[in-house]
């Protein structure tokens, strides 16, 4: 893999286990870690298992998990990463594979719609390229229902 392809891989990576990476560190958080990712809970918990025993990753998310907003805690984790699949091939092969799945997962289940807009994923063209939405309604009326709403330029 040549190296922008790593430093895109690992970008992906970071956004991909940001949102969850709390519970992976806090028992009493894994619960709602896997509420928040859904269908890519397993996804992610294998991409994790994968990654936190190589050097400094899991220093770098243990701080991130700390620190969620802090843009240099973002870089070190994803540095750490890059480092990581630039180290060995097989292993970025692997996380490639993963990345691969869908990672945007979505999935909404109404009774009755009257008069409403409801979106599964909005999300701008390019942004997201791994996503699965699901919306599942009864009677619908007036309303506009979109598994995944592409907005803005690519």
């Amino acid at each position: 893999m040549d190296p922008q392809a790593i430093a895109q891989l690992a970008d992906q990576v970071v956004k991909a286990l940001q949102p969850v990476i709390l519970s992976f560190f806090q028992s009493a958080a894994v619960e709602a870690g896997r509420r928040a990712a859904g269908a890519a809970w397993e996804s992610l918990a294998e991409l994790w298992e994968k990654l936190r025993s190589r050097s400094r990753v899991e220093e770098a998310a243990q701080e991130l998990a700390g620190r969620p907003d802090d843009p240099d805690a973002q870089a070190a984790l994803r540095l750490a990463v890059r480092k990581a699949l630039e180290a060995d091939p097989a292993l970025a092969e692997q996380v490639a594979g993963i990345m691969g799945r869908p990672q945007v997962v979505s999935y909404i289940k109404t009774g009755d719609v009257k008069g409403a807009r409801i979106t599964g994923v909005q999300t701008k063209p390019g942004e997201n390229k791994n996503i699965y939405s699901k919306v599942e309604t009864n009677n619908v009326t007036d309303s506009t229902i979109t598994g995944v709403d592409l907005t803005g330029e690519e």
